[in-house]
């Protein structure tokens, strides 16, 4: 069983850690000298300000969307012919949006 080189304690996977060296030297999360080390988390919160800068431009879309139906709506049926022809082309750029966010798993998609 492979033990940190730091606690002499067993990495028996009860508690985080990290391997150090391979194939068998590690450290405990509470034994690593952290002041030594980069920010673990630096990629996660990479990938995490991406996804939210999508999910504002798929937010700023769904919005768009919904205020171009209900204006057509409150006007309906004036104009009826050009309000479907805006519908469609609406709800054809939000489902472009979701699959562009979602990567093709799009609640609006039809299958």
């Amino acid at each position: 069983m492979r033990a940190c080189i730091v606690c002499g304690q067993p990495l028996d996977g009860r508690e985080p850690w990290w391997l150090v060296e391979p194939p068998d030297r590690g450290e405990h999360d509470r034994c690593r000298d952290w002041s030594r080390r980069a920010y673990p988390f630096g990629d996660e919160l990479r990938r995490l300000r991406g996804a939210a800068r999508a999910l504002g431009r798929l937010q700023r879309e769904l919005l768009t969307t919904g205020w171009l139906l209900a204006r057509a709506q409150r006007r309906w049926p004036d104009d009826a012919a050009q309000a479907v022809r805006a519908g469609r082309a609406a709800l054809a750029r939000l489902r472009q949006a979701f699959d562009r966010f979602l990567g093709g798993g799009n609640p609006l998609s039809r299958g």
